[in-house]
């Protein structure tokens, strides 16, 4: 992903879109990736969908420098995966159905003092099992940032010239003096933000300039059971396969370490007066070592057989690694080892095979990418709203 990173793409969707408008979108979305370092951003979402199944970035916005009205969007990375909770309901990758969502985060005290002087201390409830350590610490106070969805009807209408007006503040005795050809109510959402703590609403509710809830999640692999989903990277099925690998080591490590080492046979005569040298035999190199010929041993003094390692013990031991590139596809070919291929396109061929058993990672990630480019281009307008000199890449 680092070598081949994805960035967004606007385009104008039918022949009513302005092709020089999505160019200007494109090229403020790319200096807006530019000056947030998405690279970072991105690479960390990514490589945690790939390392424990979820990973997540979010778009922010910031007073620009020196300014006291304009705002810049911001791309950023969050650093704890775990740390945002969904909408339990919302089942589409990008989480683009969610009606709500919790971003958590352990302040220090002394910091939420300084920020809510006013508030309560208490925390989020927890569960002395499990999850005790991730909810709760003595020197810290878990706060959320709570992202709501609240709904409210609205009413389209389609005028005698085709266009369509949106009439929902026009009274309804009002309404029959407009040319008004069709009408339409529908339920839409106005999205809120809400800062609350284990026991109070802390700020809120926060008008959001748009009408996405701005955190991007980047999913890894997902299997809905009936009341469930199980969500895991690329690395659950390794951790078996992984600890045989690491118990057969150690055994064979283990029954080395307990056998003798490798010493000589030879009687107290063979080496009369030469004890010093024969000491320090395995100690100091020697090119040499001096010995009395003695006749109830003919010749010289000999060593024993050194320890052996056991080939059952290296036979398991390949076996788990076998294991591990048969659950993730990743074999010796697509590392870069050498195979029978000759030709550089089955050498490239050989290693595209190790990508397809994982590519859906990355499959999942661009899904990410273009929900953040949903987000920006609906954000763009009332961000940049009043005329200022901006930078636009390309």
């Amino acid at each position: 992903m680092r070598l081949n990173p994805t960035s967004i793409n606007v385009l104008p969707v039918d022949d009513a879109g302005d092709i020089e408008k999505a160019e200007i979108y494109e090229g403020l979305i790319r200096q807006i990736e530019y000056a947030s370092n998405t690279t970072q951003a991105y690479a960390h979402a990514f490589e945690c969908s790939a390392g424990i199944g979820i990973g997540h970035f979010r778009i922010n916005t910031q007073y620009a420098q020196d300014s006291v009205s304009d705002q810049e969007i911001t791309i950023e990375r969050i650093i704890n995966p775990l740390a945002v909770v969904w909408d339990s309901a919302a089942v589409m990758i990008d989480r683009s159905d969610a009606l709500h969502c919790f971003v958590t985060e352990l302040m220090p005290r002394r910091v939420f003092k300084k920020k809510y002087p006013k508030a309560g201390e208490d925390d989020f409830p927890h569960f002395d099992q499990g999850s005790a350590l991730f909810w709760r610490s003595d020197d810290s106070i878990r706060v959320a940032e709570f992202w709501h969805k609240e709904p409210y009807e609205r009413t389209l209408a389609l005028m005698l010239d085709g266009s369509t007006v949106d009439i929902t503040d026009v009274r309804k005795a009002d309404r029959k003096f407009l040319p008004i050809q069709q009408e339409r109510t529908f339920t839409d959402y106005r999205l809120k933000q809400y800062m609350l703590s284990g026991s109070e609403i802390l700020s809120g509710p926060n008008d959001w300039a748009g009408k996405h809830i701005p955190i991007v999640p980047a999913i890894g692999t997902e299997i809905p059971l009936d009341e469930s989903i199980v969500r895991h990277g690329l690395v659950r099925w390794l951790k078996d396969p992984q600890r045989m690998y690491n118990y057969y080591l150690f055994s064979q490590a283990e029954l080395i370490g307990q056998q003798p080492r490798s010493p000589f046979i030879l009687t107290t005569g063979q080496v009369k007066g030469y004890e010093a040298e024969w000491n320090t035999a395995n100690t100091n190199p020697r090119p040499w070592l001096p010995y009395n010929a003695d006749p109830a041993a003919p010749g010289a003094p000999q060593r024993l057989d050194p320890p052996q390692a056991s080939p059952a013990l290296w036979q398991e031991v390949q076996l788990a690694t076998d294991d591990m590139k048969a659950t993730t596809g990743i074999h010796d070919a697509s590392l870069g080892a050498r195979s029978n291929e000759t030709s550089g396109r089955a050498i490239m061929a050989q290693q595209r095979e190790g990508d397809v058993g994982s590519y859906h990672y990355f499959d999942n990630f661009k899904a990410a990418i273009k929900r953040a480019g949903v987000i920006l281009v609906d954000l763009i307008p009332a961000i940049y709203d009043a005329p200022r000199t901006v930078r636009i890449i390309g």
